[in-house]
């Protein structure tokens, strides 16, 4: 054998291996599934995602993914953060962990995956339904999300960062919302502006400092996870506040102050009008007396003193009408009277043989 069939040989040897380390490093610890799933039909979904996957990665050994999930300090069903996917990450040196879960409700299946990259602490996540499906189209619907994924796997890794220049801590895009807005915000201690405001805030515990004038300031811790996410905070009123602006109000009103001109001038115009609608009142009932009085005597129209031609007066409706109006009045004015500051005022109404007197006095 020459040597040009010896390197054909050791290029078509080679060229699996190659295609092997091409592919980027994985481990999944495998599908979670609700109560509508059963354990045969997800042991059989879990198969499908690991077919599935050694497509795009590496796949590594499912028990020793199990032992470093362990080893973590959790399980297959709470490895479901970046919490848990750094620490197996670092325990099986592979770039990609995928999880996923498989939920049935009344018939529809949802098959939901999650990618996380510890090249680049990024996460990605996808999902296909299936209504009505039966185990293998599920199956099908397994594929398709990985599938679906494949342009994460394809990512290639990022250059090393040198040595000497500290690697930044990946952040995630954080809204902080208040109701009312326009509280003043400090983040750690550092003032990032009013509610609401856009952050990027690198994940883990954070503590927010909240004021606004007319409301408790207010100090609160919150946790920044893998995704965007928006943190919402109801102000509390300051109780203490609005009284003292209420006792404030009160002072600058107190006797003494030159508002009580215009107090007294009011107190004028009440006696005014409770004169007038006295005055109009007692007129009033004079005319309605006079009118009831009338009611029924006879005189003639030809001015001679003659009875031929009669006229007899109806005059008691209209007189009932205009004591009622000259009452109302009289009363209105009584009102106005006692309500009024003024002392020593006084309105007195006595019935009369014609109708009705009425008597007032007050001080100018």
């Amino acid at each position: 054998m020459n040597a040009k069939h010896l390197l054909a040989l050791s290029l078509i040897v080679a060229a699996p291996t190659t295609a092997l380390a091409s592919k980027p490093s994985g481990v999944t610890p495998g599908l979670r599934a609700d109560a509508g799933v059963t354990p045969a039909a997800r042991k059989r979904f879990d198969q499908k995602l690991r077919a599935a996957l050694e497509a795009h990665v590496d796949l590594q050994d499912g028990a020793a993914t199990d032992k470093a999930v362990t080893a973590a300090g959790f399980t297959a069903q709470t490895c479901v953060d970046s919490a848990c996917f750094a620490k197996v990450a670092a325990a099986t040196k592979a770039r990609f962990i995928v999880t996923g879960e498989v939920t049935n409700a009344d018939e529809i299946y949802r098959v939901s995956l999650t990618v996380w990259d510890a090249a680049t602490e990024t996460v990605k996540d996808a999902s296909r339904d299936c209504e009505l499906c039966a185990t293998e189209e599920v199956e099908k619907s397994v594929g398709e999300v990985v599938g679906a994924l494949k342009a994460e796997f394809a990512k290639p890794a990022p250059a090393p960062v040198a040595a000497t220049t500290p690697k930044a801590a990946p952040t995630v895009e954080t809204t902080l919302v208040t109701d009312p807005p326009g509280a003043e915000v400090k983040v750690d201690g550092k003032a990032v502006g009013q509610t609401p405001v856009k952050l990027q805030l690198t994940r883990g515990d954070h503590e927010v400092s909240l004021s606004k004038a007319g409301f408790l300031p207010e100090t609160r811790k919150f946790t920044v996870g893998d995704r965007a996410a928006t943190q919402e905070f109801l102000l509390q009123l300051d109780a203490k506040a609005a009284e003292a602006a209420a006792a404030g109000a009160q002072s600058e009103s107190a006797p003494g102050a030159q508002p009580a001109l215009a107090d007294e001038g009011g107190a004028s115009g009440h006696r005014g009008l409770a004169i007038g609608l006295t005055v109009g009142g007692a007129v009033a009932l004079g005319v309605g007396g006079y009118l009831i009085n009338l009611e029924g005597q006879v005189t003639c129209t030809d001015g001679r003193g003659r009875t031929e031609c009669p006229k007899v007066y109806n005059t008691k409706w209209p007189g009932a009408a205009a004591i009622a109006v000259g009452a109302a009045s009289v009363g209105a004015g009584i009102t106005l009277f006692t309500a009024s500051p003024a002392q020593g005022s006084a309105a007195v109404i006595a019935p009369t043989a014609d109708g009705a007197q009425a008597s007032f006095s007050t001080r100018f």
